[in-house]
């Protein structure tokens, strides 16, 4: 029969060993279980974190892809809104040119048609003169400065303030402005001729003076109103006819040439 008390010992100790390992195994197992469910749980905060970053990442982008179309949108309304500035301007600056390339063409013509007229003006007083003087016997120099001698001066003295005017506008104004002042002045020297009365009374010596304008036959108020393009009238007024006529030259022409003839007796 074995010695019990020598395996006892051998017993025990494999006994123990084999607990040892046992009890290690559970504990390794518990760890491995404790690991797995850390592990786990770590990998599920990860996913959350993860979840989460793209769930924000994405609220971001459809931030930041909102902002930028807000910001695209502005820049093309503003730069839809500035060409549109551009046009209208554009358009003004093409309505203003043409305004003034017309107002030039209208200016220019009206210079020349008053250059015209000037020229017309000379010519019939040149004429008037001659015939005056082919008439009566006058000197056409002295009929005519006698004449026209307030005219000129008075159309100096108006030639000189419009000058005057115009020369400070041009410095302080643009071109149009002094355009504007040239055209203004033209109508207005226009209006004041068209404003003139139409008849100028010449005072007689005698009413005996009448029949002698007459003449034989109406013979001498004939060939002065053919001369003077002036119509004679001779009515009832006493010590008193009348020239009538339009043309304020003509009219004082007629009249210097009937006053001098008068006083020089010619009219018979």
């Amino acid at each position: 029969m074995p010695d019990l008390n020598g395996i006892a010992p051998v017993l025990f100790a494999l006994f123990g060993v084999g607990t040892g390992l046992a009890l290690r195994n559970v504990i390794a197992a518990a760890s491995i279980r404790a690991a797995n469910r850390r592990a786990a749980t770590i990998l599920e905060e990860a996913r959350q974190q993860q979840s989460a970053l793209v769930i924000g990442a994405k609220g971001e982008i459809s931030r930041l892809r909102a902002e930028a179309e807000l910001a695209q949108q502005a820049d093309r309304e503003a730069a839809a809104a500035e060409a549109e500035r551009l046009r209208l301007r554009e358009v003004t600056l093409g309505e203003r040119e043409s305004f003034f390339a017309g107002r030039e063409v209208a200016i220019a013509e009206r210079e020349r048609t008053l250059v015209d007229e000037a020229v017309a003006l000379d010519v019939a007083r040149a004429n008037v003169n001659t015939r005056l003087a082919e008439v009566a016997g006058l000197d056409p120099e002295a009929a005519r400065t006698e004449v026209l001698s307030r005219f000129t001066e008075e159309a100096e003295r108006e030639t000189k303030r419009l000058q005057a005017t115009l020369e400070r506008r041009a410095q302080e104004d643009a071109a149009d402005r002094a355009r504007d002042m040239i055209l203004t002045a033209m109508q207005r020297v226009a209006a004041d001729h068209s404003a003139e009365h139409s008849v100028t009374h010449v005072k007689l010596a005698s009413d005996e003076m009448k029949g002698r304008l007459i003449g034989r036959e109406g013979r001498n108020i004939r060939a002065l109103e053919a001369a003077t393009g002036v119509e004679l009238l001779i009515d009832e007024t006493p010590l008193q006819v009348t020239l009538s006529s339009f043309d304020p030259v003509r009219r004082q022409v007629a009249r210097v040439a009937l006053e001098r003839l008068m006083q020089d007796g010619r009219i018979h």
